[in-house]
């Protein structure tokens, strides 16, 4: 398992000057972490979870949107195999932006944890990920597939628990080695993705954890460890959970 990407969100009550009300604390995260801060051209009806003003560092990304806070997070090689740990570098990178703007938000409404799982397919035996994914879809959907060649695969369902909302979302993905050429001056890119040579491919499982509607506290860092905590839990029986053992093979 690899942990690819981890992202937190914490929703608030819409600020339409959000702009105004964290410029200085984005100017002062950028001056402690670096990166570039971008503003976003949005229009006036556009939603309010879109982003204003990203500030985007090497591993991670915090955009600010007029109702919510985002941080996406890579976690680096040495960590990326324990969730753990991961949880534990996404926390450490998140704190800053955490002292900075949580002090300037309005009133905290909800927060969720959104994880990106890798489980690869070792010894690499499929030319797809749909060939790999194939006998998953047979096992947990009735369809019957009739032999055709399976082109495209991803479900989505979730659980209530006490406060909590547990959402998975799986599907097929690849890693392929591609290399371009610069093209003639005036012709544009295209890329064919089945010249290229596929060096992994594998089943990934989005884990969403979050505690909307959230009755319970005010603390949002609280809550944000509590989630990822949560998350800890499911992961280790999550193969045996949605049947992937047969096709990890």
């Amino acid at each position: 398992m690899k942990i690819a990407r981890q992202q937190i969100v914490i929703v608030f009550e819409i600020d339409k000057l959000i702009v105004l009300t964290c410029g200085m604390a984005i100017k002062n995260a950028q001056k402690e972490l670096g990166g570039q801060v971008l503003t976003t051209n949005v229009p006036d009806d556009a939603p309010p979870s879109m982003p204003r003003i990203i500030l985007k560092l090497e591993d991670t990304v915090m955009s600010l949107g007029l109702d919510r806070i985002q941080l996406s997070t890579i976690p680096p090689s040495h960590v990326s195999g324990d969730l753990k740990k991961a949880s534990e570098y996404t926390l450490k990178r998140a704190a800053p932006f955490f002292s900075e703007l949580l002090p300037n938000i309005s009133k905290y409404i909800w927060a969720g944890v959104i994880t990106e799982l890798r489980f690869y397919e070792s010894p690499m035996k499929s030319k797809s990920a749909n060939e790999m994914v194939a006998p998953l879809f047979d096992k947990l959907l009735n369809i019957d597939r009739e032999k055709k060649e399976l082109a495209s695969f991803q479900i989505q369902y979730g659980f209530k628990e006490d406060q909590y909302f547990k959402n998975y979302t799986i599907s097929g993905f690849e890693d392929r080695k591609i290399e371009l050429n610069m093209p003639p001056k005036g012709e544009s890119v295209v890329v064919d993705l089945n010249e290229h040579p596929l060096t992994g491919c594998g089943v990934m499982v989005l884990l969403d954890t979050n505690n909307k509607p959230n009755r319970h506290n005010d603390d949002p860092i609280r809550d944000v460890e509590s989630l990822l905590e949560k998350q800890e839990l499911l992961t280790p029986n999550l193969v045996q959970d949605i049947s992937l053992e047969e096709v990890l093979k």
